[in-house]
């Protein structure tokens, strides 16, 4: 009884939803850094073109995070705009996970 109650609650749908969304932005993150970190550190070796290929997947990461946040603050209902992961007056990395 419990398990039919708890496939068709709306929590557990919104919990797929969370998955799905965060398995393409993963993937894309997963692409972006593997691919930018290799061909950044081999051109390093061979010339420093390397090192702004290291800057430009840094930077690319650092979208991805944005992104990533959004996401929680948009599926969570968190208002349009999530605080940023050390800003003051936020709480410990516990409370900035769990709750809005």
């Amino acid at each position: 009884m419990f398990l039919l109650r708890d496939l068709v609650s709306p929590r557990t749908w919104l919990a797929l939803i969370h998955h799905l969304a965060g398995l393409f932005v993963g993937l894309a993150a997963v692409v972006v850094i593997t691919t930018g970190l290799s061909l950044g550190f081999s051109l390093v070796v061979v010339a420093l073109v390397g090192l702004p290929v290291l800057g430009v997947t840094l930077r690319l990461a650092d979208g991805l995070a944005r992104v990533e946040r959004a996401r929680f603050a948009f599926l969570l209902g968190c208002g349009s705009r999530p605080g940023r992961p050390g800003a003051p007056g936020t709480g410990g990395a516990w409370s900035r996970a769990g709750g809005c």
